[in-house]
């Protein structure tokens, strides 16, 4: 898993990072994680830049700076610049972390592309995937308000499929994506959860993560 990886990485990181407040401390703890030893990054805000998810990359004096208009283009920037390097995010549970590594000294400006159709006419230029609940997928049941289990009478037990799904949200935004969807599964058997507040409690989070 993702977070498992960030755990036993960050036992010998001493990269020099630099985080604007926008970045939730999670996200900065899994970022750093990822940054090699002796590099050192910094990620800027700059309103005035002109892409909400394009991202400019620079070097000057060995530190690397991604600057963005906000979150989503800074995160854009931060794993294009990583994959220029050699890592790989094939898989939301699987990273590819190299053991030689590239220069991170880079400049360069960008902006997550699409093939084909771009978007849709009422969501604008997405670029996403359709995770498909109707089959027993890993997330089928977290995104559904379930435990892995398929029981749904305790929050604590749900709430232990959360971290795969951080991880997949992370491999979306490391591949370029800004757009999720699923169905949402409803039965005979518990028709009544299928509109409970607990359900819709445990949804909003999910959507909200």
């Amino acid at each position: 898993m993702w977070l498992l990886l960030v755990s036993a990485l960050l036992c010998s990181s001493a990269a020099e990072i630099h985080f604007p407040a926008e970045i939730p401390s999670e996200v900065q703890v899994t970022l750093a994680a990822l940054v090699p030893q002796d590099v050192s990054l910094a990620l800027a805000i700059d309103k005035a830049f002109p892409s909400d998810e394009g991202f400019e990359v620079s070097c000057s004096y060995n530190v690397t700076t991604v600057k963005a208009a906000g979150r989503r283009g800074l995160l854009f920037g931060f794993y294009s610049l990583l994959r220029r390097v050699g890592y790989g995010f094939l898989h939301p549970q699987h990273v590819i972390v190299p053991e030689i590594y590239g220069d991170l000294c880079l400049n360069f400006a960008d902006a997550p592309t699409c093939i084909g159709r771009c978007g849709t006419p009422m969501l604008g230029a997405v670029r996403g995937s359709h995770y498909h609940t109707q089959h027993p997928l890993e997330l089928t049941n977290v995104l559904n308000g379930f435990a892995q289990d398929g029981s749904f009478d305790s929050d604590a037990k749900w709430e232990a499929g959360l971290d795969a799904w951080t991880n997949y949200l992370q491999w979306l935004v490391a591949a370029g994506q800004n757009f999720v969807e699923w169905c949402l599964l409803e039965a005979d058997p518990w028709e009544k959860f299928s509109t409970a507040p607990t359900r819709q409690a445990r949804l909003k989070r999910v959507v909200a993560m």
